[in-house]
């Protein structure tokens, strides 16, 4: 096939969902059997001069020209329909198969094509079901590729110009109007501007480089607590979310955050871990042990986000956390009936099961008022203050004598 022909084909990829825990169950033997079996029986299949062949990985790439979007789909049907009946023949077993697919014209040359027909088919939302899913690369695709390389790039070179920066957001008791403590946040401002963090965030999750970005912001806490304990100055206990990527890591970034409180001589009972709902709570022997491990080191551990999408009440039955955070879609606009009946229940639910509370994202008196007769009186929001810069947290919440680096930014 020359240059041009390659330009106009269509490529198809195809992998196997599940299949490292097949490769244990069957054997690399057999499941390249059942690859191959379904590469000999398609091949006689295929119109237009088109071609399969076998990648490494238990994958398979299709040039499939003159094919248009019909023809793939049709395509992929009549693959997870055969390999359905292979595998069911061969192993009594279910098979579920994932594509990417590259229309001609995306890609220069064919080596690109069938890099890009990977990309969507591995990056696809459906690729962790346990069914067949597909994914057309187009042009669009291509340039949010590019856009989101740049970004990963972007980050790591952030980390080492220090371009991220510590804000702090207050939390109150609302009896007495006292400061009680401070979660910390992320923000990364690149040339006097702040990037927004739907922005970046999701991409530093899905490649792990929020990994760097949870023990950066460790140690930011830390360091800013260390230099205020050499001045003399008051301390209080700050909060530090941990990513699902950290929490994976379990007792390896457990150790990193222990050498790096032991560094700056931090007392444990400063620092607290906010595990968001992302966590893998079905995992139960996992989040107890990474919890039995953070209260032995002495800090506290809380839960946050509760009462989002993910919520799943039966861990409150075996869940041993220090605090639960009512997530901020509560108290965000608009502030109805609904959400107050959920909140009545929900909180003294929490209070008779002997977990504290705190409510995020307290934005008005009429909420603050409507929590406290739920005597629910640890606040965090805008009502008392939105994030701002370490020093000017200190400023303006415990009376330092700190100078302001940059504006407020949420």
């Amino acid at each position: 096939m020359n240059s041009a022909q390659q330009r106009n084909c269509c490529v198809m990829t195809m992998g196997i969902k599940q299949v490292e825990q097949l490769v244990l169950l069957f054997g690399r033997t057999r499941l390249l059997q059942l690859l191959h079996r379904l590469q000999n029986q398609v091949q006689p299949q295929l119109k237009h001069n088109a071609l399969v062949a076998e990648l490494s990985d238990y994958r398979l790439v299709f040039l499939l020209p003159s094919y248009n979007r019909l023809d793939t789909l049709q395509l992929v049907y009549e693959l997870d329909d055969q390999a359905e009946r292979i595998a069911a023949q061969l192993y009594d077993t279910a098979l579920a198969l994932s594509f990417g697919i590259c229309q001609p014209m995306v890609c220069d040359t064919l080596e690109d094509a069938i890099g890009y027909a990977e990309y969507c088919r591995t990056h696809n939302r459906d690729m962790e079901r346990f069914s067949t899913s597909y994914a057309f690369y187009t042009p669009r695709e291509k340039e949010s590729l590019h856009h989101r390389f740049s970004l990963e790039q972007n980050i790591l070179k952030a980390v080492y110009h220090h371009e991220f920066h510590l804000y702090l957001q207050p939390k109150y008791d609302s009896r007495t109007h006292t400061l009680i403590g401070a979660e910390a946040l992320l923000r990364w401002i690149h040339n006097g501007m702040c990037i927004p963090l739907q922005e970046f965030l999701p991409i530093a999750d899905e490649n792990t480089c929020i990994r760097l970005l949870d023990i950066y912001m460790f140690e930011a806490v830390c360091k800013q607590l260390s230099e205020r304990k050499k001045q003399g100055l008051p301390l209080l206990p700050v909060s530090i979310n941990v990513s699902r990527s950290s929490f994976e890591d379990g007792l390896y970034y457990l150790g990193e955050i222990l050498d790096i409180q032991r560094r700056y001589d931090i007392a444990s009972s400063l620092l607290e871990l906010e595990l968001h709902e992302e966590i893998p709570f079905e995992r139960k022997e996992q989040v107890q042990l990474f919890l039995r491990r953070v209260k032995e080191a002495g800090m506290q551990c809380s839960l946050d986000d509760f009462g989002t999408a993910r919520s799943n009440l039966h861990i409150l039955s075996w869940i041993d956390v220090d605090q639960i955070k009512l997530d901020h879609s509560f108290f965000s606009p608009p502030w109805n009936s609904r959400k107050q009946i959920l909140l009545r229940h929900m909180i003294p639910m929490l209070q008779q099961l002997s977990i504290p509370v705190l409510a995020e994202g307290v934005e008005t008196r009429e909420q603050l008022e409507f929590l406290s007769a739920l005597h629910c009186t640890q606040i965090q929001g805008f009502y008392y203050s939105p994030p701002l810069p370490a020093d000017r947290f200190f400023q303006e919440h415990m009376g330092s004598e700190d100078s302001s680096s940059c504006d407020d930014t949420d």
